[in-house]
C-alpha cells in the first residue's frame, strides 16, 4: 500500500505527457512591445490627470473688456465681463471680485475689446510734462460732425467776435491738439463737449478764446 502511494504522488509530481503522436500544446510568450505599449499609456494618463489638475488650480477668473475703452472713458459695468483664464505668465490681471472698484474709474491707456483689466490700465490718465487738457462746448458748426476718438490730432483755430476767420485764413492763428476723451454731446443737444490736450504754454490763451466763444475745431494738423 506505501509502494502505491508513493507511485501516486510521483505520478502527481511528474509533468503530464502526452498521449504518442499527439502535439505538445503551446506556451503563450510574452510580447514585448505591448508590455511597452501599455506602460506608456498608464505614463500618459497619469500625465493627463496631473495637467488637469494644474490647469484647474492655476485658473482665475479676471475682468475683461467687453468693447474698446478710449483713454479718459470711464468704465461702466456694462464694459466689464468676468473671464476665467490658465496662467498669465506674470500680468497682473485684475480679479473678478474687484469689479465695484474698477467701475466708475478712468481708462488710463486705449483698452482693446477682449483685453484683459490690468491695475495700470486704470485710474485717472497721467499728463505729460508740459501738456495742459482745455474742455470745450463748441456750437453747431464750430466742429466736424464725423467721429473725433481719442488720440485724433485737432487745430483750434481762433476767429474774432463775429465768427469770422477759418483755418484756411492765415491770419487765423491756430492751436495744436489732440482728443483726450471720447466727446459727448451737450446736455441741449446742440452743442458738443470735447477735451483736448493742449501745450501748457498756450493754455491760457486758449481758455479765454474758449470762454468767448471764439474757437473752431478743426480735425487735422497743419
Amino acid at each position: 500500500m506505501l509502494s502505491s502511494l508513493l507511485t501516486r504522488t510521483e505520478a502527481e509530481r511528474s509533468p503530464t505527457s502526452a498521449p504518442a503522436g499527439a502535439p505538445l500544446p503551446t506556451l503563450r510568450r510574452r510580447r514585448p512591445m505591448w508590455i511597452v505599449a501599455g506602460m506608456l499609456a498608464a505614463c500618459l494618463g497619469a500625465l493627463g490627470a496631473v495637467l488637469l489638475w494644474s490647469r484647474a488650480t492655476d485658473s482665475a477668473t479676471v475682468l475683461q473688456v467687453n468693447r474698446t475703452l478710449y483713454r479718459g472713458e470711464v468704465i461702466s459695468a456694462a464694459d466689464l465681463s468676468q473671464v476665467s483664464v490658465g496662467d498669465l505668465g506674470g500680468v497682473p490681471a485684475i480679479a473678478s471680485d474687484a469689479m465695484a472698484e474698477v467701475v466708475g474709474q478712468q481708462a488710463r491707456t486705449d483698452l482693446p475689446s477682449g483685453s484683459l483689466v490690468t491695475p495700470d490700465g486704470i485710474g485717472r490718465p497721467t499728463l505729460p510734462t508740459g501738456r495742459a487738457v482745455l474742455g470745450l462746448r463748441l456750437a453747431e458748426g464750430r466742429a466736424p460732425r464725423e467721429e473725433l476718438p481719442p488720440g485724433t490730432l485737432v487745430l483750434l483755430v481762433a476767429v474774432d467776435a463775429s465768427g469770422a476767420g477759418t483755418a484756411d485764413d492765415a491770419s487765423a492763428p491756430a492751436y495744436r491738439g489732440v482728443v483726450n476723451r471720447p466727446v459727448e454731446a451737450g446736455s441741449d443737444r446742440s452743442a458738443l463737449l470735447v477735451d483736448v490736450e493742449i501745450a501748457r504754454q498756450d493754455a491760457e490763451e486758449l481758455a479765454r478764446l474758449a470762454a468767448q466763444d471764439r474757437l473752431v475745431l478743426v480735425r487735422g494738423d497743419r
